[in-house]
């Protein structure tokens, strides 16, 4: 995700949204083919400018997060 970015050397990623969840995801899931990181979804923008994060491969909803406002490498 954030290697595309030109940002390297951390071992996790947090992406806050804007009412404080955080999802965490190892650099391994953050750089993962099956992670989204995405502002469109089946080609319409998301409402208020959503941002969501998704690992696609993960079944449990606290690996989602829509509306982000921030990502942190750690």
């Amino acid at each position: 995700m954030l290697n595309k970015l030109g940002i390297t050397g951390y071992t996790s990623v947090i992406a806050v949204a804007n009412d404080g969840f955080e999802v965490t995801l190892s650099a391994e899931a953050a750089n993962s083919d099956y992670t989204l990181l995405a502002i469109e979804v089946d080609k319409e923008v998301g409402e208020d400018g959503t941002i969501w994060v998704a690992q696609c491969e993960s079944s449990s909803s606290s690996d989602y997060a829509k509306l982000i406002v921030e990502i942190k490498a750690q």
